[in-house]
């Protein structure tokens, strides 16, 4: 299994947004190719606000660009509107 911590937030300038999704999607495609899974752990807390929508917005950023992690490690949520988002 290969893990991924990242620090990141919605937010972030179009610069480092780039660079997380690529440094993410190079290592979840060599952990493909290697057959392991890949567990993706997002801390968004660390870097700016959050709300209900914080976590969910991450998660489809990277799947927007090709990376479907085999398991998600995301911080607790507050409310039941943020596990629904």
């Amino acid at each position: 299994m290969v893990k991924l911590l990242v620090f990141c937030h919605p937010d972030d300038d179009a610069e480092t947004k780039r660079k997380h999704e690529q440094r993410v999607k190079r290592l979840f495609t060599a952990a493909r190719r290697n057959s392991l899974e890949f567990l993706l752990e997002v801390i968004p807390s660390k870097v700016a606000q959050v709300d209900d929508t914080t976590t969910a917005m991450l998660i489809q950023q990277f799947y927007n660009v090709g990376v479907y992690p085999d398991w998600w490690k995301l911080e607790p949520f507050n409310t039941d509107v943020a596990w629904a988002n």
